[in-house]
């Protein structure tokens, strides 16, 4: 019931907007003396129609759309003259005033609702939408190049301020140029920073080919809170993990967390955390786990392997190591070779002494093979914090750093006695592996073989191969069986700010749809918007408005464009009249409209096509 009043909500909110910048032509052209034959709302039959002052007020049953007709837009058929009150039959400058009063009464409306917006005090959105603390970055990247890395802050993308994620994701979508990156490398140490400048070119991520400036995901806070996201799921790795109410993931595999993305990634790379004493330091140190049969050995570095693992009575044909000599002491010797690898710097030296596996304290080389052959996560969690579930915009960056426990996590993991929590190691599971009923699993089958068929029906190989790639990942990526709860932020800058903003967004992607940066694919039109109105009265009134305020300043900026049979074209060719003093032949306006009409029905079909099948999967 409630999606239904949503969409109902949503189909008048767009029909208003329609109305909004109808009744700008209207008024004005009323003002300038132009008979106004036809008001509608919507095209095809009407489903309601009236007459009032000479004017057919009508609603359309496909109301997606409207119209004023004004007379005098074409030439008599018969008499072929043009009526002195019809649109045609007035000056130039007249026209222009009747063609841009549609778009500057979405202009001003769509203002009038930031304004509102603003005066009942913002909209609520996630911290990681407005972060500028990374929360992942692509290592194989320009940025991880120049070791930008999770938990380092982007302060602006080509010299604008970065204001959250939907800034990086514009910078690799709508540019194939350079961008200039200022922000600041974080020391977790300490919580030091310093600011680097550099430069970077967008590329496509696979396996997904979204064009990426690098920047994956946005830095979170990933609380656990079961009340809003759910309790942690029965069977899950989680469930004995010893986790709280109230706790945040702060630390995971030998790295500070600070996004999902980040901890999903680190869970499923399947590395052993090794904790080292070098000299007088204690390090914990992140190296690859590889099959035995993927090393190059010496005879007697292969027999002493075996021998542990006969000592061990480890029963398996796929035993993992890792790839460097180690005494039975524990005492790292020489790094082994390892087949259709290139040479990179080994991470232990020779004469670290490893005490430890994933949390587990080893005392020989059997027990380290035997702790090789599973991956143990390891987590610390920040308990205790009264956290402030409704964050001001402006100060919610600063409360994500001063939050985080810098100089505690350095005593924790040094062995001292903290306000943090390590968890019990945990081993992460792929979701069919969890305790599901046997309804669940066959739901979970036949859903991933309806994707399979979808995927290989496509035509194009290339594109074929890269979803089969993503639909074996997600098949086989391994989880905790816990979901986080970020923290919310009260959004509400003023509505000049707000509307530049949109205001720049669109025409951003214009320019970027013109240039052949952006597929039109990705475009939304009019089910596309529908469906974003609809989930966003889900998510409150507020935020409903302010879709509402960013597909107005869409509507009027869109029709401004010089195209024939929008607003622009009229005021393009009323500015070519001034300045020639010659008149357009209608018949002629006719001819030049008309491919444009066949045009945008064409693309209207098209972008429709991708909103429903974006909708069905």
């Amino acid at each position: 019931m409630a999606n239904i009043t949503h969409l109902l909500f949503a189909l008048i909110a767009l029909g208003f907007l329609v109305f909004i910048h109808e009744l700008g032509h209207y008024f004005v052209a009323r003002r300038v003396g132009m008979r106004v034959e036809v008001f509608s709302i919507g095209f095809g039959k009407p489903i309601l129609s009236w007459t009032h002052k000479g004017v057919r007020w009508q609603i359309c049953w496909l109301i997606l759309g409207g119209y004023v007709k004004i007379a005098g837009m074409e030439a008599d058929p018969k008499t072929g003259k043009i009526p002195s009150d019809g649109f045609f039959g007035k000056k130039p400058l007249d026209r222009i005033k009747v063609a841009v009063a549609g778009p500057v009464a979405n202009l001003l409306t769509a203002f009038a609702i930031f304004s509102l917006i603003w005066a009942f005090g913002g909209r609520e959105e996630k911290f990681a939408t407005l972060s500028q603390r990374v929360g992942y970055v692509d290592p194989q990247s320009a940025m991880a190049a120049y070791h930008v890395k999770a938990g380092d802050s982007i302060i602006s993308l080509n010299n604008r301020p970065y204001l959250g994620f939907k800034d990086a994701i514009y910078a690799g979508l709508l540019s194939d140029e350079r961008v200039a990156v200022k922000g600041a490398h974080i020391s977790y140490k300490d919580g030091k920073s310093e600011t680097f400048a550099i430069t970077v070119m967008p590329y496509k991520e696979r396996p997904s080919s979204m064009r990426t400036i690098g920047i994956l995901a946005p830095a979170s806070f990933l609380i656990y809170d079961p009340v809003a996201s759910g309790p942690v799921h029965k069977g899950s790795p989680m469930a004995a993990s010893g986790i709280e109410p109230g706790d945040r993931i702060i630390w995971a595999e030998g790295e500070p967390i600070y996004s999902l993305y980040q901890l999903s990634t680190l869970v499923n790379e399947q590395k052993a955390l090794l904790t080292v004493q070098r000299g007088s330091e204690i390090l914990r140190i992140r190296v690859s786990r590889f099959l035995l049969s993927s090393l190059k050995l010496h005879t007697a570095d292969y027999a002493e392997i075996i021998d542990r693992q006969f000592a061990a009575q480890i029963k398996t044909k796929s035993l993992m190591t890792i790839a460097y000599s180690v005494s039975n002491s524990l005492i790292v010797g020489y790094p082994f070779v390892v087949f259709d690898q290139s040479e990179t710097t080994p991470l232990l030296h020779r004469g670290d002494k490893i005490l430890s596996v994933d949390g587990q304290n080893i005392t020989s080389g059997k027990e380290l093979l035997k702790a090789l052959q599973t991956h143990k996560v390891e987590i610390m969690v920040q308990r205790g914090y009264k956290w402030e579930y409704d964050l001001n915009w402006q100060k919610s960056n600063a409360y994500f750093d001063d939050s985080m426990p810098w100089t505690e996590m350095e005593r924790a993991l040094a062995g001292k006695p903290t306000s943090l929590v390590m968890l019990q190691p945990v081993i992460a599971k792929k979701y069919g592996d969890f305790e599901i009923s046997d309804e669940e699993k066959k739901t979970l089958e036949q859903e991933i073989e309806h994707r399979r068929q979808e995927i290989e029906s496509k035509t194009d190989a290339e594109e074929r191969g890269q979803l089969l790639s993503l639909l074996s990942e997600e098949e086989n990526k391994l989880r905790l069986g816990v979901a986080f709860t970020d923290l919310s932020v009260r959004y509400n800058p003023p509505p000049y700010q707000l509307f530049i903003a949109v205001f720049s967004e669109t025409a951003e992607t214009l320019k970027s749809l013109v240039s052949g940066y952006l597929n039109p694919k990705m475009l939304s039109g009019p089910v596309g918007i529908v469906q974003v109105m609809k989930n966003s009265w889900s998510s409150g009134s507020l935020q409903a408005l302010f879709w509402v305020g960013a597909i107005s300043v869409n509507l009027g900026v869109l029709n401004l464009l010089p195209l024939p049979i929008l607003d622009g074209g009229y005021i393009l060719l009323s500015l070519y009249e001034i300045i020639t003093k010659k008149r357009v032949n209608p018949k002629m306006l006719e001819r030049i409209i008309f491919p444009f009409i066949i045009l945008l029905v064409g693309f209207f079909i098209f972008v429709t096509y991708y909103d429903i099948k974006r909708l069905f999967q």
